[in-house]
């Protein structure tokens, strides 16, 4: 994962109000059909919007482990597509559990993700 860190974006922005930051990161499937987690440390965020590359040959799809392009349990994304996951108030994720695969190897997304401050 390629991440950006944006500081002067901390603002009140969680459900309940409180405070958080932004993030952006980059993830590409290097072999399709062979799923990649969003990261390969702890990022545990409240929120991921996740954009389909725009240059992308193919769908991507998001899911859990075990997520295939050949599977339906997935959120297809074609290219400029987006999807976004946000957690209850007070639950949170780990971008470690998200799982990218694709069409075509080398398609990928960029994703903004939230974090408690």
């Amino acid at each position: 994962m390629t991440q950006s860190t944006y500081p002067d974006m901390d603002m009140k922005c969680t459900p309940d109000g409180g405070e958080c930051t932004i993030q952006t990161g980059q993830k590409a499937v290097s072999t399709a059909g062979t799923a990649v987690p969003l990261s390969d440390v702890p990022v545990i965020v409240w929120r991921i919007d996740l954009i389909a590359d725009g240059t992308n040959s193919g769908a991507v799809f998001v899911g859990a482990d075990g997520v295939n392009k050949d599977t339906l349990q997935a959120a297809p994304l074609r290219p400029g597509e987006c999807y976004s996951i946000q957690c209850p108030s007070g639950a949170v994720m780990d971008l470690r559990l998200i799982y990218l695969d694709a069409e075509q190897d080398g398609d990928g997304v960029t994703f903004n993700y939230f974090q408690i401050a």
